[in-house]
């Protein structure tokens, strides 16, 4: 392949596949659009004067006119994402390429003739000098046949909770569960190009993914964390029973050449960790080993604690429940620790806890967040082998917080003019050309959050927790 196509050739693929189709009865008047063009469009085959080349891509266009999509250049392992206008007039299609993340996807306004034969796009055409040839797979069949979308996401060894999952050119959408499962149903039949994606990861994308009627099509994937960074480990190891400090143990990161052992404070720190998902063991004469699953980010510091139970020590117990506020809902990260002891616990999504290895006895237990009052429930019995149920309710301390709100679509473009709405209140915005919008002196509670957009799938951002004095974050990705 000549050095000029990684520059040149991904702007034409762009535009002939932009070029879409028509049929004689497809044609559009000046500056309006052929409904054929209207779909989801992926790559087939690209062959030019030295056979056919190795390109991934699609291509989704709307009613309206406004198309996005993606390229991948496998020999050079490039990959753009990008956006735009379309419309057509006779055989010959405009596109406007308005927004770009790489330099072999021009920003400008190409044009282009196409034509269509059924569900098969096929494109000739000169550019510089060079004959090219084209064909396309329409991503969606029959409305009426459809069918479903099940795998597996992971990093590494372990399970990916929390990873978008993208049936591009389409509405449908899941996100991965605790263990790495997503399902997505009523998929109409055709082609498609998967997406997965996550905050500190690389994205991918699975390319021809086939949707059959009534049929189950499974795509696992693994994708990577973000490259370009270290981050840190550290902690303490403790006797979970005496409850003193422990020197002197052993941690490793599994598969690695990462080690240290505990200091006379029994504290540990390993530096310079890759980012990636590791297990760290803990290991001390006298003691039962111990096991942690932790998530290394690049330029983060992560709290790995151990403790360790004494061998042949079963005089412990545990406490378990759920934390939720004064109208019952859940309450996440709450920090649930037995007083004057190392043992602890953070609430998850659904506000349940348990604190493990609790020595048999009676202790205060306690229960804190900012922006609630912290709450001390005294005298609770553990016993040996047993689990004591406590369930708890916190008070959110009355005042003001703030929202901020980040809009995006499925390329990791900011969206301009997304509205905002906390429902039940009068509080409304829009965001701006950064994709952001921030609401002020928003009182204390929990809100449905709205997003929509003219073109985009409206989004209801349940629990969105207001505390006092304190800012609150969400990110949403719209999609088409």
């Amino acid at each position: 392949m000549m050095k000029f196509r990684t520059y040149v050739i991904p702007i034409i693929l762009i535009g002939i596949l932009l070029a879409g189709c028509s049929k004689d009865s497809g044609t559009s008047p000046s500056g309006g659009l052929d409904q054929d063009l209207v779909g989801n469009w992926i790559l087939q085959t690209y062959t030019d004067e030295d056979g056919e080349q190795d390109y991934e891509g699609f291509v989704n266009i709307e009613a309206n006119g406004n198309m996005n999509g993606e390229f991948v250049d496998e020999e050079d392992d490039e990959t753009a994402t990008f956006s735009g206008k379309v419309t057509s007039t006779g055989s010959t299609m405009t596109t406007d390429i308005t927004q770009s993340n790489a330099l072999w996807i021009e920003v400008g306004t190409y044009q282009w003739d196409y034509q269509i034969n059924g569900q098969t796009l096929i494109m000739e055409g000169t550019v510089d000098d060079e004959f090219l040839v084209l064909s396309y797979s329409q991503g969606g069949g029959n409305p009426d046949e459809k069918g479903n979308l099940t795998g597996t996401v992971t990093a590494g060894r372990n399970p990916l909770e929390g990873v978008l999952v993208q049936v591009l050119g389409t509405s449908l959408s899941d996100q991965t569960n605790a263990n790495g499962e997503y399902s997505i149903s009523d998929i109409p039949v055709g082609t498609y190009s998967v997406k997965f994606s996550k905050s500190g990861y690389e994205d991918h994308t699975e390319n021809n993914v086939q949707i059959s009627d009534d049929q189950t099509t499974t795509v696992n994937a693994q994708i990577d964390q973000a490259s370009g960074g270290n981050g840190l480990v550290y902690g303490f190891v403790a006797d979970v029973i005496n409850q003193t400090i422990v020197s002197g143990a052993y941690i490793e990161i599994e598969g690695t050449s990462f080690n240290t052992t505990s200091n006379a404070d029994g504290i540990y720190s390993i530096e310079n960790v890759p980012a990636g998902n590791y297990t760290i063991n803990c290991t001390k004469d006298g003691f039962d080993n111990a096991t942690l699953n932790v998530e290394v980010i690049a330029d983060e510091e992560v709290a790995a604690d151990f403790l360790l139970m004494p061998e042949g020590s079963t005089n412990s117990g545990s406490v378990a429940g759920f934390v939720t506020n004064l109208d019952g809902e859940p309450i996440v990260n709450v920090v649930c620790q037995v007083v004057d002891l190392y043992n602890s616990s953070l609430t998850f999504d659904d506000g349940s806890y348990e604190i493990f290895l609790i020595p048999s006895g009676t202790y205060n237990i306690s229960f804190s967040k900012p922006g609630y009052e912290t709450l001390v429930v005294e005298n609770v019995t553990v016993t040996n082998g047993g689990t004591t149920n406590l369930d708890v309710q916190l008070q959110q301390i009355s005042g003001t917080g703030t929202l901020i709100c980040y809009v995006e679509n499925t390329f990791q473009i900011p969206i301009n003019g997304a509205a905002i709405e906390i429902l039940d209140t009068t509080l409304s915005g829009a965001t701006g050309v950064l994709g952001t919008y921030t609401f002020q002196s928003v009182p204390t509670g929990n809100y449905t959050v709205r997003v929509s957009k003219q073109g985009y799938t409206t989004q209801d951002i349940e629990n969105v927790e207001i505390l006092s004095g304190l800012p609150q974050y969400i990110y949403v990705t719209l999609t088409n």
